[in-house]
């Protein structure tokens, strides 16, 4: 097993590589409009209250 601080660091390290992979991606304009997020997770919350409603599980309230 991996020690703790090599596990946090190799995160750490994961995690600054992937901001600057989204920094990049959006200063070069590769950006998703606020609209298409806000209906694409839409969707998925009435796709998993209908979902819930066929197993009779109690309503998810946004």
């Amino acid at each position: 097993m991996s020690d703790p601080k090599d596990k946090a660091k190799s995160y750490d390290d994961w995690f600054r590589r992937q901001v600057l992979i989204g920094l990049a991606s959006a200063n070069a304009g590769k950006l998703i409009p606020a609209e298409d997020v806000e209906a694409e997770f839409a969707a998925r919350r009435a796709e998993t209250r209908r979902k819930r409603a066929v197993r009779g599980q109690s309503p998810i309230h946004s």
